[in-house]
């Protein structure tokens, strides 16, 4: 899902031919779903079709037409200007699991009771190729954030020597936990390296990133052997992880700004 600060980029960044009226995140975020389940086109279309209206009825709350155009300039596969994008005109019906993490959905019952997928639908995602998808859960999501995260901060560290701010509650929350076990990848049957400790001669950052990167190692290796850490543990973890990342975005720094720009081109801005 589209976090909270690559929002606000967006409308601060994103030309828009509507005012500039934004209610809530999570309409860009129902827009950007509805877009984003639409078959692409090579060159963007010449028909007009009023998405605004469609995309509030799938989405059960009123979207303005500057959300559709932030959510299709944040799309890395949606090219054109409103209403003319690079989608067919066949549309595909999305599927409601796209909705389950976004709170605003359904959240007006007035603009669902206009709903007939019959009425701008030829397909529903659904039903293509007879493939149900399924939504990720709590686990697979925050399995996600490290392993992307980890990739665009890799590559951060190359292209910047700069290092972010951290809050000291981050810093000190995992100081508080018990150190990292960590996954021997050379011995296949279940051998530990660690703990990982804490280096009193690098920076907080450098001493959280390593302990990141470490998690981020243990899910890497998952297959080799045991996750060396209990379920409790693995959770605190996790969350710590999820802090982690959310602290380098939010500011305002050229390590976070390469990050970001990873992550686009990999194109798993999401998490």
């Amino acid at each position: 899902m589209l976090i909270q600060q690559k929002i606000k980029d967006a409308i601060r960044r994103a030309p828009v031919s509507a005012e500039p009226f934004h209610e809530h995140d999570d309409c860009i975020r129902i827009a950007y779903e509805w877009l984003d389940a639409q078959k692409k086109l090579k060159n963007t279309t010449s028909g007009f079709r009023p998405l605004k209206h469609i995309i509030e009825e799938w989405g059960g709350r009123y979207v303005s037409q500057a959300d559709v155009e932030v959510a299709a300039w944040l799309h890395p596969k949606i090219k054109g200007t409103y209403p003319y994008y690079n989608i067919s005109a066949r549309l595909i019906l999305p599927s409601e699991h796209r909705l389950n993490d976004i709170s605003e959905a359904f959240s007006q019952p007035n603009y669902r009771e206009c709903f007939e997928a019959a009425e701008h639908y030829a397909l529903s995602e659904q039903s293509i190729e007879g493939v149900t998808a399924k939504p990720m859960n709590d686990w697979e999501k925050s399995y996600a954030l490290v392993l992307f995260n980890a990739a665009a901060f890799e590559a951060a560290r190359v292209w910047t020597v700069e290092e972010p701010h951290l809050p000291a509650d981050v810093v000190q929350s995992i100081r508080n936990l018990e150190p990292l076990n960590r996954v021997d990848r050379r011995d296949i049957r279940g051998g530990y390296v660690g703990p990982v400790q804490w280096k009193p001669d690098k920076s907080d950052f450098e001493n959280c990133l390593r302990y990141f990167m470490a998690i981020r190692h243990n899910l890497i290796h998952g297959n080799k052997a045991m996750w060396p850490e209990t379920s409790d543990r693995r959770n605190d973890l996790l969350e710590w992880a999820k802090s982690f990342v959310e602290a380098i975005y939010a500011g305002d720094n050229d390590y976070a700004q390469a990050a970001r720009s990873a992550k686009e081109r990999l194109n798993i801005e999401n998490f």
